[in-house]
């Protein structure tokens, strides 16, 4: 049983310092950002971002629970491979977010979220947005990198992988099923009423720092559940008919034409349109903040 619990705690704490290098990575690729932030504050980021850390690793540390109580039973559980296989998966969707979060920060100013899904339906536009990017360089890179966690988390289960039980397996399963449900709370964020949000990990007056805390599968995954849980428009406050009818009060028109640019043949008239993109909104239950997509052209 002791190897086992052995097993989970270094695997967990395995994704806990993967999380803290892509915090780093996150911070050195943004370097410029941090100008004029005390240093205690990017520091800060990694504690305060911890909690979010944990929550992301509990969530992936689950499966590998339910594994650990399922080799008890059954013999393909008992397997290395089996653990190896998850390991590569998981590694490969949470170091493509985590990569891919950090041009996307340069561009759009926060951590990604759900909003860059939605481009996914218009592929050709995607392909010519980021033609310009060294696309073979950076995919090098990603499989360097990729490469060097892969074999860094194979050695680490090849340490500390468990040993076979012959007797008191029940109790073995009983203690691993506590263990399984005790990660509630990390992944919740703790006691506290509400679960864990962006702001949980908000601690600076400078954005870039509290943006540093924030851990980007988590928070991708966060905003796609949470969209996905919307069901209804929450800013519908008038009916149908009255909304059309406010509405068709701003387009009134008593006939007559009323010139706002005195036309001239002599002299040019120089008319500049502004366009208002849309606002990207981010919210949880506890904390919102707007920012801006797009800018006036």
């Amino acid at each position: 049983m002791l190897s086992k619990l052995r097993f989970l705690l270094f695997y967990y704490l395995g994704w806990l310092a993967f999380f803290e290098c892509m915090r780093l990575c996150f911070v050195l690729y943004h370097v410029d950002k941090s100008a004029g932030i005390p240093f205690s504050e990017i520091s800060g980021s990694f504690w305060y971002g911890l909690r979010m850390d944990l929550s992301v690793a509990a969530y992936i540390l689950v499966p590998v629970c339910l594994f650990v109580i399922l080799s008890l039973l059954i013999r393909f559980f008992q397997r290395p491979l089996v653990y190896r296989i998850y390991t590569s998966v998981i590694l490969l969707i949470v170091l493509l977010i985590c990569l891919s979060d950090l041009e996307m920060y340069n561009a759009w100013g926060f951590r990604i979220d759900a909003g860059p899904l939605r481009f996914l339906s218009t592929p050709r536009e995607v392909m010519a947005s980021i033609a310009h990017l060294p696309l073979c360089w950076i995919f090098l890179v990603f499989i360097i990198v990729y490469t060097l966690f892969y074999l860094a988390f194979r050695w680490l289960l090849k340490r500390t992988f468990f040993a076979l039980q012959q007797n008191r397996r029940w109790i073995t399963g009983f203690v691993l099923l506590l263990v399984t449900g005790s990660l509630i709370l990390p992944i919740r964020g703790g006691w506290q009423l509400a679960p864990l949000n962006q702001s949980a990990v908000y601690f600076s007056q400078h954005q870039f720092a509290n943006h540093a805390a924030v851990n980007a599968s988590w928070n991708l995954l966060h905003s796609v559940f949470s969209k996905a849980n919307v069901k209804k428009n929450p800013y519908l406050y008038f009916s149908a008919e009255e909304s059309k009818k406010r509405v068709d009060s701003l387009y009134a028109s008593n006939g007559s034409t009323e010139h706002w640019i005195a036309a001239s043949d002599s002299t040019p008239v120089n008319v500049v349109i502004v366009i208002l993109g849309e606002f990207h909104f981010q919210s949880s239950w506890a904390a919102s903040q707007w920012r801006r997509n797009n800018t006036a052209i």
